[in-house]
């Protein structure tokens, strides 16, 4: 009798345990999708590289002229419908104006660019692309036009674009820059030369 008794005590002592341990999974999974109780849950997420992108980021480095893949996965593991729209991200830092065959024209916010950078969609994942070239880049965006007074724009000081991915009900807004490929990597220091 003693033994059944011992037993019974510990299986309701393992259940007890996997019982706290399931609510603490629930809990652990809303917060992790809720950016820690801040936002609401979070139907989709970007994966790009090692980056996990679950909410709105201001200038992510993205190098141009190479394939760049951003996995787009739910929450809840299914396939999600999304739609991938680039717009400019211009304010009074970074806009200007230039000439389409003489007409005027503003670089200014919400503008579509979408059709100047090279997007391919897949059922989980799509892969980006784009030019380092200001002037090519508006070029897409006004065919069979001749462009003039296009400032010389070096696209990795700023944040000149902005890349929106939207499924279900929510979307994600990735503000970016490129990069010209002279990345720091480490910076030695010589104690001898080292003046305070």
């Amino acid at each position: 009798m003693q033994k059944n008794k011992r037993t019974g005590a510990v299986f309701s002592g393992i259940s007890y345990i996997l019982i706290v341990l399931l609510i603490l999974a629930v809990v652990g999974f809303i917060v992790y999708f809720t950016n820690g109780l801040t936002t609401d849950f979070q139907s989709f997420y970007l994966k790009y590289g090692d980056t996990v992108v679950k909410q709105n980021i201001n200038g992510l480095m993205l190098p141009q002229n190479e394939e760049l893949r951003f996995e787009v996965r739910s929450s809840l593991g299914k396939n999600i419908d999304y739609t991938v729209r680039v717009e400019s991200n211009a304010d009074e830092d970074n806009s200007f104006h230039y000439y389409a065959d003489g007409i005027p024209q503003r670089f200014v916010s919400k503008q579509d660019f979408t059709s100047a950078f090279d997007i391919v969609c897949a059922e989980d994942s799509f892969i980006l692309q784009w030019d380092n070239n200001m002037q090519n880049i508006l070029q897409t965006v006004h065919p069979n036009q001749t462009l003039t007074e296009v400032p010389d724009i070096q696209l990795d000081e700023k944040n000149y674009f902005v890349l929106i991915v939207k499924a279900a009900n929510m979307e994600l807004r990735i503000s970016f820059h490129g990069y010209n490929g002279h990345i720091v990597q480490d910076i030695e220091l010589s104690p001898g030369e080292i003046i305070f």
